[in-house]
């Protein structure tokens, strides 16, 4: 089938990591949307509104997305714990000096543990935070 196929749209619910990587062999081109199990949301701060107030915005868009733990993009790396939020920073350094990212550890019933990576003055800076936030 390789060739064949130039687009794949999936609208959720994958229940394993095996059926999503299969997908993509079949093909370069692959979207996946938030199904009815899928508990993180994703997007990037230029669909955040108000952007006055950046914490109601963050709380509004969860609320919205029906998430457990949301992600968005903003430079710098930053935790809101108090809304769910975490902005993994930029790999790039766009937006700040210090480039950075982020990794989650996630598992149900148990408390997110979030990897921060930080490139600060050319050293690799890791540093591992439990966090309070977990999937329902």
């Amino acid at each position: 089938m390789p060739g064949k196929i130039h687009a794949i749209l999936c609208t959720g619910n994958l229940n394993h990591s095996n059926v999503k990587e299969y997908l993509k062999s079949l093909c370069s081109t692959f979207y996946l949307v938030k199904g009815e199990y899928d508990n993180i949301g994703l997007t990037n701060s230029y669909q955040l509104t108000p952007f006055s107030d950046h914490l109601e915005s963050l709380r509004i868009k969860k609320i919205q997305m029906d998430v457990d733990i949301f992600v968005h993009g903003n430079a710098p790396l930053t935790i809101h714990e108090s809304e769910d939020a975490i902005s993994p920073g930029s790999v790039t350094g766009c937006n700040t000096t210090v480039p950075s990212f982020a990794l989650l550890e996630i598992q149900k019933a148990r408390p997110v543990v979030l990897y921060e990576y930080r490139l600060v003055g050319g050293e690799l800076d890791v540093k591992k935070n439990e966090l309070k936030l977990s999937l329902k």
